[in-house]
């Protein structure tokens, strides 16, 4: 199975999951700050640890569902970008590939991907959020890597058979000399 077709499948499972996530996240919390409202002497450093937990928990939610919105449009050009890239044993298409990863970078990720770095940032999380926030920074983490490494591909597709035999024997000379075979 492909990356592709995994990720498609995830998204229409995690979506179900956003949902009831949310719908506990919201019970989990209002019976907490309740809990402590209803206290003869309601502590107000507790009312706002729980309301601070439930706006992060909110944001990975927020950002789950941008990430799942994302994904649908995502998946169609890297399947275009998988198709020409020759990766598969098909013929390598340098032109195809540039359109597509054109397409790619015409989507608007900047603030998505800001919000998953916050989310990564913070090490602390309740243990209901944790296989959410794990699946949306895999996914990130996925697409980080597409953005990053399909110009250095298209590159390499612009080389000759000479200049791809070259490299690899120097390479392979490299390793030699360190050792690595």
């Amino acid at each position: 199975m492909s990356e592709i077709e995994r990720i498609a499948k995830k998204v229409a499972v995690q979506i179900k999951m956003l949902q009831d996530h949310d719908l506990m996240r919201s019970k989990h919390f209002n019976g907490l700050i309740d809990k402590e409202i209803a206290r003869k002497k309601p502590r107000v450093t507790y009312l706002e640890a729980h309301d601070k937990e439930f706006n992060e928990s909110i944001r990975i939610g927020e950002a789950s569902y941008k990430m799942m919105e994302l994904t649908t449009e995502w998946n169609t050009i890297k399947a275009k970008l998988d198709a020409s890239s020759g990766e598969d044993g098909t013929t390598e298409d340098p032109k195809a590939f540039a359109e597509a990863l054109s397409e790619l970078r015409a989507i608007d990720t900047k603030h998505l991907f800001r919000m998953c770095s916050l989310i990564k940032s913070n090490r602390r999380w309740r243990k209901f959020d944790t296989p959410l926030r794990n699946d949306l920074l895999n996914q990130y983490e996925f697409m980080r890597r597409v953005y990053k490494n399909a110009p250095k591909l298209l590159r390499s597709m612009g080389r000759s058979e000479a200049q791809r035999r070259g490299d690899e024997k120097r390479s392979a000379s490299m390793k030699m000399r360190w050792g690595c075979f």
